[in-house]
């Protein structure tokens, strides 16, 4: 009987190798003496089940796609949206309508003329400005401070995580490196051989982002 169930109820060999090796260990364990005395007779089915197991669980994940949820986000009024930055349930990026940050049930809009790029707990970064002229931003959900590396022309703050921000910077015939600003000072770097360095983002003590060379773009891990 288990045989027969086996064969009408499941499709592959690894799946019948499994249940009847099962059985087999069922069948061959008796009840009615002590356990210890019967766990070698049932060791290597034990093994054979296992390994099967194994081996469908296996086919079952690589088989599987993962399911994702998509939500589209889109500013009240505005013809275009983008999502730059998120920390939780609040989301911040700019719109045809100006920057904004999403709670997931309302937008609020900020009145910096630029683009918020990352947000951490009530901190918001991002960079203001007109034509090839810029500066980041820090905002706490009350007051605004400008970002502005010394001794560049422009600075583009892009990510930050508690007190840290990373971001790029344009100094002029020194190419744009990238830079961490820890709320006190700020550390420029690049990437050995690279002309420009963009840190995109920054947990804990890893940044990412991207880098160039005179003709060639690679990503960035730090």
């Amino acid at each position: 009987m288990a045989a027969a169930v086996v064969n009408n109820f499941f499709s592959t060999e690894a799946e019948k190798l499994l249940i009847i090796a099962t059985n087999q260990i069922v069948s061959e364990i008796n009840f009615t003496k002590p356990m210890k005395t019967n766990i070698r007779t049932v060791r290597h089915s034990f093994a054979g089940a296992v390994c099967a197991g194994a081996v469908l669980l296996l086919a079952v994940t690589i088989n599987a796609q993962a399911q994702y949820t998509y939500t589209t986000i889109a500013v009240p009024g505005a013809t275009w949206t983008r999502a730059f930055g998120i920390d939780g349930n609040n989301i911040v990026g700019d719109s045809s309508a100006g920057g904004f940050l999403y709670n997931g049930s309302s937008y609020t809009t900020l009145s910096v003329p630029g683009a918020p790029n990352g947000i951490s707990g009530n901190n918001i970064v991002g960079a203001y400005g007109g034509g090839n002229v810029y500066q980041g931003f820090l905002y706490n959900g009350s007051s605004y401070t400008t970002l502005s590396v010394p001794g560049s022309y422009n600075t583009a703050a892009c990510g930050i995580d508690g007190n840290n921000i990373v971001g790029y910077c344009a100094m002029g015939g020194l190419g744009e490196p990238g830079f961490v600003y820890n709320g006190s000072s700020y550390t420029t770097f690049r990437v050995p051989g690279a002309v420009d360095t963009y840190a995109e983002g920054i947990s804990g003590n890893n940044i990412v982002g991207w880098y160039k060379f005179a003709s060639v773009s690679g990503p960035l891990t730090l």
